[in-house]
């Protein structure tokens, strides 16, 4: 059974009110349109977004497909979705538009996804080595439905040829075999499937982060996509919205334990994003601004991946789009400290054996952040719960109310943060 926070449900809902009273009035405006009429709504909001729904690295190719957006966010009546997450908040008005008409008409929605590639890509493009499809979650059918799969890759293949290598994203709760089978079929020498675990703690995950997964689905996600030959990449936080670098450390290295220790786990792959506290996330609306994790975060994230998983390196790498954010989001002495560790993070992912990566960790030994005791998760979240409360300045005590109810299901005796101790 997934657990199901209230606190940060009502909190969410409070932060996304405006976007959600926006969405839901375009939703009701479109009502009367005919099928023609909001395809070509549709049609020309995809001319007007389409800019940036493309990110290249040397073999790589990442392509954006417009959608109606995430499920887990964009509910039947409320908004909620996971709480560092601030995805499609410049795209509500659209994002109805599509929602509306893929209500109507399936068909008419997966011509206007195909359109999306097609202006980004070009028609029957040359596909590059690993070819990236960026969807939420690509096996949810509202999201992606058949309809969209038949058009792009049987009846009109959106590439000259099958790419060699694929990567797409899902939910775990959302992964079954025939679901991995398909995407396989689409590429010709292996799929990565990049599932969303955030961190190793259930109770983070759901209750803090509402991602509303719990790690059976997870174990079980991953020994699907193993068992049909197909390999899965865990996305993880680097830092946690609201709480304290120290503590968010602890719960690092315990999520790289739980994906690469845990012997009913071991996934192919770890996708390490730092922490980016967008606009409309817990953790933006607890700063009122965009901001990022600190130097020594990273440092000591890299320090201890050295120390404790020298031997996992080859199969951990650092997001490039959120290391280009901290840069954006830095300066100073602060930015010239993180642009200095590019080089040691760039190793990741690329060395095969733990003598060949090249990083001096006795050199940073005191700038190291040492994680916090186990009692300090508790009274972070209390701390930046009552911080949130304040800011919402209403339904006080129901809130407080919901938030410690929430907390009758953290376990802290379960962990063991003392082995995390340079």
């Amino acid at each position: 059974m997934v657990a199901k926070s209230m606190f940060i449900a009502n909190v969410l809902m409070y932060i996304w009110k405006h976007e959600a009273s926006e969405y839901f009035d375009e939703l009701e405006k479109n009502r009367n349109n005919s099928i023609d009429e909001l395809y070509e709504l549709c049609r020309e909001d995809i001319f007007e977004l389409n800019g940036g729904t493309c990110l290249e690295t040397n073999l790589h190719m990442l392509t954006v497909f417009e959608t109606i957006g995430c499920s887990h966010q964009f509910n039947e009546k409320t908004f909620g979705g996971c709480s560092f997450c601030d995805w499609d908040s410049n795209r509500i008005r659209q994002l109805a538009r599509l929602k509306s008409l893929s209500q109507l008409d399936e068909e008419k929605y997966a011509k206007i996804i195909h359109l999306s590639f097609n202006l980004a890509r070009g028609k029957k493009c040359n596909p590059r080595l690993i070819e990236q499809l960026s969807v939420h979650n690509i096996i949810d059918k509202k999201q992606f439905p058949e309809a969209a799969f038949k058009l792009m890759f049987e009846n009109d293949f959106i590439y000259s040829k099958k790419p060699e290598i694929g990567i797409i994203s899902a939910r775990a709760d959302y992964i079954t075999v025939d679901s991995v089978i398909k995407w396989k079929n689409v590429f010709r020498k292996s799929l990565t499937i990049g599932i969303g675990v955030e961190c190793g703690n259930e109770w983070i995950r759901n209750y803090w982060l509402n991602k509303n997964i719990i790690n059976e689905q997870i174990v079980e996600s991953v020994r699907i996509i193993k068992e049909n030959d197909a390999k899965t990449c865990a996305n993880i936080l680097l830092g946690i919205p609201g709480l304290s670098e120290n503590t968010s450390l602890a719960i690092f290295f315990d999520t790289l334990e739980f994906l690469l220790k845990e012997k009913d786990i071991d996934v192919d792959y770890i996708l390490i994003s730092p922490l980016i506290n967008k606009k409309k996330t817990v953790g933006g609306f607890l700063t009122d601004s965009e901001s990022t994790i600190s130097y020594r975060l990273l440092l000591s994230a890299i320090c201890g991946i050295q120390k404790w998983f020298p031997d996992y390196i080859k199969r951990i790498t650092f997001s490039p789009d959120n290391l280009n954010k901290m840069m954006e989001l830095s300066c100073g002495v602060e930015r010239e400290k993180i642009k200095n560790l590019f080089e040691a993070v760039g190793q990741f992912g690329t060395v095969y054996t733990s003598n060949k990566y090249n990083f001096n960790v006795i050199k940073y030994k005191s700038e190291v952040l040492d994680v916090s005791c186990v009692e300090s998760l508790l009274s972070d979240l209390i701390n930046a719960s009552e911080k949130i409360i304040d800011k919402i300045g209403c339904n006080r005590e129901n809130m407080k109310k919901q938030l410690y109810e929430d907390l009758l299901y953290l376990n802290l005796e379960a962990l063991n943060w003392e082995r995390w101790k340079y």
